[in-house]
């Protein structure tokens, strides 16, 4: 299950970045990640109607209660999904792959940078602002 994720958000790779974007037209960390998931028949909620200033909450508390994801401690593994903070909110989603120079990679729609979905590695940088990391049950 783990690959055909990882093979579906790879075609994702370019798609630009769009607040709330749920098309490959444009998407945001969380609808990428949403639309990856659903196209793989696994059952996700929702998440609408946030802002792109985080509110403290809403991110996490949302994360929390999806139904195909459970919290994990270290060590973390490629499949895995990990909740950011950018400055100090929760805000920000990735999924963890596998990578050719460094222990782990990740995929994300991101707002920094290129303004796209994205792959590199799962550097110290994000590592450092880990709120929750998720894996499927």
């Amino acid at each position: 299950m783990v690959n055909e994720l990882i093979k579906e958000c790879r075609t994702y790779l370019g798609v630009p970045w769009r607040h709330q974007g749920r098309s490959r037209k444009g998407v945001d960390c969380v609808g990428f990640l949403l639309m990856a998931l659903k196209s793989q028949n696994i059952p996700m909620l929702e998440i609408r109607g946030y802002s792109r200033n985080p509110d403290g909450i809403a991110l996490k508390a949302i994360m929390d209660k999806q139904p195909s994801l459970e919290s994990v401690l270290p060590p973390y593994k490629i499949g895995d999904i990990v909740l950011f903070r950018i400055r100090k909110e929760p805000q920000h989603v990735a999924l963890l792959t596998e990578s050719n120079t460094s222990e782990l990679g990740m995929i994300h729609s991101f707002n920094g940078g290129s303004k796209q979905v994205v792959e590199h590695d799962f550097s110290e940088y994000w590592k450092q602002k880990i709120i929750s990391v998720y894996r499927l049950k």
